[in-house]
């Protein structure tokens, strides 16, 4: 497991489709990312709640749960160095699909901007309005002399 920038042992105590419990002796701290791997498989995610030495996780991605329990290695070794296994972890293609959320939040941007010019043309088009009726006052307070002298 990668905790930080340190690689530590941990013992996983089971296993779900988005989250796993783990133990291990490293000090592991709620609401931290760690990586978790075996073999070819990675689990990305952050720690929700920890006691004692055991910790659970939700996993920012689906878990292979077959992978990860039948332990499929297609080219990984064990004794690797953290930092071929740091180097190797992109070397895949990823899906360029954008994630639903990213999809959601784009929407809600764009929503979002349209909404704040609407709002900022009806304060400018209220401003225009009290605007002219200030200048219409002025303009007829300045008159009123003139028009009362012509009989108006």
């Amino acid at each position: 497991m990668l905790l930080g920038r340190d690689w530590v042992d941990v013992s996983i105590q089971n296993l779900s489709s988005r989250g796993l419990m783990a133990k291990t002796r490293a000090d592991v701290t709620q609401r931290s990312y760690v990586e978790i791997r075996r073999g070819d498989h990675i689990v990305v995610g952050r720690v929700v709640w920890c006691r004692g030495g055991a910790f659970g996780l939700r996993s920012q991605d689906r878990i292979d749960i077959t992978g990860m329990v039948g332990g499929a290695r297609s080219g990984a070794s064990s004794t690797a160095s953290p930092e071929a296994m740091r180097t190797e972890r992109r070397a895949g293609t990823r899906n360029d699909t954008p994630h639903p959320s990213a999809r959601r939040a784009d929407r809600s941007r764009l929503f979002a901007r349209r909404l704040e010019l609407v709002a900022i043309g009806a304060a400018g088009v209220s401003g225009c309005v009290a605007i002219a009726f200030i200048a219409a006052r002025s303009l007829q307070a300045a008159f009123a002399p003139a028009l009362t002298a012509l009989g108006g």
